[in-house]
């Protein structure tokens, strides 16, 4: 696998990741109490993951030209 490769597959997993963050955005439109305290927890998470995915993906785009 090159780094371009790898690169696209974290790009991928980001927009995953983009797509959660949106759904659970909608749902957190109608949630109350704790349930949406836990919603808010897990859209931390979920964002944290995309920075990661795309600071990642950056990464190892930089470095397709290297062996």
């Amino acid at each position: 696998m090159t780094y371009e490769q790898w690169a696209k597959e974290y790009l991928e997993s980001a927009e995953n990741v983009k797509r959660q963050i949106e759904e659970l955005k909608e749902k957190m439109k109608t949630a109350k109490g704790n349930k949406l305290i836990e919603m808010e927890n897990s859209l931390n998470i979920f964002k944290n993951m995309y920075y990661e995915c795309m600071d990642t993906a950056r990464i190892l785009s930089r470095r397709k030209g290297e062996c």
